[in-house]
């Protein structure tokens, strides 16, 4: 919803500290990945700018069903790289398989 209502730069950050947030307010800090988190809001916003049309969000995922597969992240992530601090800390570059 965010990057569909306001776009990459500001749908991302507050995408980001939602997350943070969330993490914080449950003692979880630690859990927060910014590799992860960017992988996925990247996706997605790749699924937004191909089909803009799509409002609604049964008939996005129906459209886009790999958005719901966990495993997805494996495809263009190492074990190594993913687990990494560096990977936690700031984005890193998929080092299997570029996204789209």
């Amino acid at each position: 919803m965010y990057l569909r209502a306001d776009g990459w730069e500001k749908g991302n950050i507050q995408i980001q500290n939602g997350i943070r947030d969330f993490a914080a307010t449950l003692g979880a800090s630690r859990k927060y990945h910014q590799t992860i988190t960017m992988f996925w809001a990247r996706l997605v916003q790749h699924a937004i700018e191909h089909q803009p049309h799509i409002n609604d969000f049964d008939s996005f995922l129906e459209k886009y069903p790999l958005l719901l597969n966990g495993k997805v992240i494996s495809f263009h992530y190492s074990v190594q790289l993913i687990q990494s601090e560096e990977a936690r800390n700031q984005w890193m570059e998929p080092d299997l398989l570029p996204l789209p």
